[in-house]
């Protein structure tokens, strides 16, 4: 009976691996291809023409923002980055445009803020 009692136990600890692993496989993916972006735009970076590189650096630097964004997305956390919203104390951190009020909408996000299962990670800054 200890002996069946192992080997569930066995089975049971293998398909927990399986599921933390597939569960865990598009979001370590994305992070991995987000390193190697990386690790490219350090090693390669055109100096022939200065304007020109740092238009491309720009670029790359808001390809690499997205690729973040869809990372944090497959591990469950949301992006505070919507303006023409009402006012969230709980999540939103009024940074210019006087004090809110209840009829208070966001004009613009200044920096963005993280929402993962409903909690708040960090509140957005925003200009109301």
């Amino acid at each position: 009976m200890q002996r069946t009692l192992q080997e569930e136990l066995k089975q049971i600890a293998e398909l927990r691996d399986a599921i933390d692993y597939n569960a865990m496989r598009e979001p370590i993916n994305q992070l991995l291809q987000l390193f190697a972006f990386v690790r490219e735009l350090l090693e390669y970076h055109p100096e022939s023409d200065a304007e020109s590189g740092y238009r491309n650096l720009l670029e790359a630097c808001g390809d690499l923002l997205g690729y973040i964004e869809q990372s944090l997305a497959m591990l469950g956390v949301d992006v505070i980055k919507a303006s023409d919203v009402p006012i969230d104390p709980a999540k939103h951190s009024v940074k210019s445009g006087g004090r809110p009020t209840r009829q208070s909408i966001v004009k613009k996000v200044i920096k963005p803020g993280f929402v993962y299962k409903g909690k708040t990670l960090e509140k957005a800054e925003v200009e109301i």
